[in-house]
């Protein structure tokens, strides 16, 4: 059967290769990706607080544009919103990185979880815990 230049190919959803928060933004040299202060602990003296890190998400493949939404899963199980969302385009054989500044509001120590959708469906999960911060001597 043969196809139309004008039809549309259907989306084929990319292959996650990495997604990471960091505390400084990623650097490209040479096709090698430099990544500097990655985060899975955030140590805090007070709360409430807020907190810029990169968020930097890796694909391959993949065909077509999707939506990709950002949510927060805090500690106490409750879902924020991270606006706007945003459509990433996506082209077969090609690699992509998509990274950029969050800020995230902590209210409370604990477990999160920095959540991201494609199209509604869940395309990644990076779990982060927030601690507290003490100069006291330790045990």
């Amino acid at each position: 059967m043969a196809h139309s230049a004008d039809a549309e190919l259907p989306k084929v959803r990319p292959d996650l290769v990495y997604a990471v928060l960091c505390l400084v933004a990623p650097q490209v040299y040479r096709g090698t990706l430099n990544l500097v202060g990655v985060v899975n602990t955030l140590w805090e003296s007070a709360l409430p607080t807020t907190k810029d890190l990169y968020r930097v998400v890796g694909w391959h493949g993949g065909l077509g544009e999707f939506e990709l939404k950002e949510r927060i899963m805090n500690a106490d199980g409750g879902l924020v919103d991270l606006p706007p969302p945003d459509t990433v385009p996506f082209t077969l054989g090609q690699p992509k990185l998509y990274y950029g500044l969050v800020t995230i509001e902590i209210g409370t120590y604990g477990d999160y979880f920095f959540l991201g959708f494609l199209d509604d469906q869940p395309a990644f999960r990076i779990p982060f815990q927030v601690v507290p911060f003490t100069t006291g001597p330790s045990p």
